[in-house]
Formats: C-alpha cells, sequence, structure tokens
C-alpha cells in the first residue's frame, strides 16, 4: 500500500487526474464504503475521459485485491488447499515470488504428491533467477505428474538458463509429447507462442542451424511485430 499511496501522489499532484473523478477517488481512500465504491465504478462506465476514470479503477482494484488478500493472510489456517494455491497463485501474477513460494512451500510439505504447486514454484524460482531452485521444483512436478505438459517446458526454459541445452532439447520433446493429453488445457498454462519462441531458442542453443532457420522464418512471417525480434 505504501508503494500504491506514492504512486497516487505522484498522478495527483503531475494533474493526471481530474477534478471531478479526483473527488470521487478521495472520497473512497477515506471510506471505502459500499456507495463510495459504486460511485467509482459508475464513474469509469459513464466518463468522457476515461484516462482519469481508468486510472480510478486501477487504484479500486488494487486497493480492494490488497485488503482481500490481507484477509485470507489473516485466516490462512483456515484456507482449503485449493483456496491457498489460488493465492500463491495471485502473489505470482503480481510478481511477489517471495510471498508465492511461502505457500507454495507450504503445499509441498503437506501435499507432496500435487503436482501444480511445485510446477507454479518452479516459475516463481524462474522469475528470481534462481535457477536451480527452479529446476529441482520442476523435476519434482514432472515426478508427481509424468504427463504434467507445460512443466516440461517451464523445465526446459531453466535448463537453457543452466546451459543444459542436450537436456532442454530433450525436455521439450518429452513434453511436446504429453501435449493435449494432460488434464489442463495446454493453451493456458503455455500459449502455442511462446512454444514455438521456445523450441527456437532451444534449437539455436543446439545449434541445428537448418532447422531453427525453418522455424524462425515461419515465426516472422506468423509475428512480424513480436518483443522477440528486438532481443
Amino acid at each position: 500500500m505504501k508503494k500504491l499511496t506514492c504512486l497516487l501522489l505522484l498522478l495527483m499532484t503531475t494533474g493526471f487526474v481530474f477534478a471531478a473523478s479526483q473527488d470521487l477517488l478521495n472520497s473512497y481512500l477515506e471510506d471505502d464504503a459500499l456507495v463510495n465504491i459504486k460511485a467509482l465504478l459508475d464513474d469509469a462506465s459513464q466518463s468522457k475521459n476515461q484516462a482519469s476514470a481508468n486510472y480510478n479503477l486501477l487504484i479500486l482494484h488494487y486497493t480492494e485485491m490488497t485488503k482481500a488478500m490481507n484477509k485470507m493472510e489473516a485466516m490462512i489456517d483456515d484456507l482449503q488447499p485449493a483456496q491457498r494455491f489460488q493465492l500463491a497463485n495471485i502473489y505470482l501474477g503480481i510478481g511477489r515470488e517471495e510471498d508465492a513460494i511461502k505457500h507454495y512451500d507450504f503445499l509441498n510439505e503437506n501435499y507432496a504428491n500435487w503436482s501444480c504447486p511445485w510446477r507454479h514454484k518452479g516459475e516463481a524460482y524462474y522469475n528470481l533467477q534462481e535457477w536451480e531452485e527452479a529446476e529441482k521444483a520442476l523435476n519434482k512436478a514432472i515426478e508427481t505428474r509424468v504427463e504434467h505438459y507445460d512443466a516440461y517446458l517451464w523445465l526446459a526454459r531453466v535448463q537453457l538458463k543452466l546451459n543444459k541445452n542436450k537436456e532442454a532439447l530433450k525436455t521439450f520433446e518429452t513434453g511436446m509429447s504429453y501435449k493435449g493429453k494432460d488434464t489442463e488445457d495446454p493453451e493456458e498454462e503455455f500459449s502455442s507462442q511462446e512454444e514455438a519462441f521456445l523450441k527456437l531458442d532451444i534449437l539455436k542453443a543446439n545449434k541445428m542451424k537448418k532447422e531453427s532457420n525453418k522455424l524462425e522464418k515461419s515465426l516472422r512471417e506468423r509475428f512480424p511485430e513480436c518483443d522477440y525480434w528486438k532481443k
């Protein structure tokens, strides 16, 4: 909340928040009663100044999310495993990897055969650039569910960072053999675009020029504006 308050003060002093919307926002920040929340939502749907209205929505949603997360932390011992997992995933999604890992650790210790917390912990460690820890977690995810498609792809990513290029290729190919066979929707976990660019990185790392050149040509045609080409 301290960072959020600083951001709010900065934008208000630069004139980003306009008078009418600022009054609504101030009312909400002083009193988060339902009537003030509704006023912000109504303003967002009717305002002619969408930049200001959207800013208010950003503050509203972030503030309410933070409050809800704090409440969940306060009742953490009463949460069901799936609820604790989703809380950890929210932390992961907003860049609070250490908080996410804390909850993944609890789930790993108490539900060791549940593959998903291992997989997501591997992603959290990847974001933190702690490659060895990420590798351990992702290997555990695969150990607990051998058909866990996206765990293989995340592991291949990590192995590239560790310069285990041949292993990354093997891991990627194994993961692709399970695509569509896992219980989860593969596109939701690892998009086909991410998959294609990961494959390109793996082919390049293994100096498979013929294959990588062919794939790169195809991807440049399919995704000409992708940030990948700006590397």
